[in-house]
């Protein structure tokens, strides 16, 4: 598959850090894209950054990318409880319909 075909898809591009670090965090549910419907929540503090996402994708994405301020150097990625290393300090890419994503900075 080629990937101007099927490209990944950012998540929480732009959204300002302090939105982040809120008590709230950001909540997205049912947010069309090209693959299918996007939900999710993404929280984070200093230490650490949490992503809970389920999404209805009816095409799947070659791979989903969510971004970091790239300000703090990510220690360890963990998604569904397994460690990733598919990360760099201005991204983190995976590939999951569902579950957790949990970046821990140094």
């Amino acid at each position: 598959m080629n990937w101007k075909a099927n490209p990944p898809l950012v998540l929480a591009f732009g959204v300002p850090a302090s939105w982040i670090e809120s008590k709230e965090g950001i909540s997205v549910e049912g947010f069309p894209t090209e693959y299918g419907n996007v939900s999710y929540i993404l929280k984070g503090d200093a230490k650490q950054t949490t992503l809970d996402f389920n999404n209805d994708f009816r095409l799947q994405p070659k791979k989903l990318i969510l971004k970091t301020s790239g300000k703090r150097p990510i220690a360890q990625v963990m998604l569904n409880g397994k460690e990733i290393n598919t990360y760099s300090d201005g991204e983190v890419s995976f590939l999951a319909n569902k579950g957790r994503l949990i970046i821990e900075y140094k």
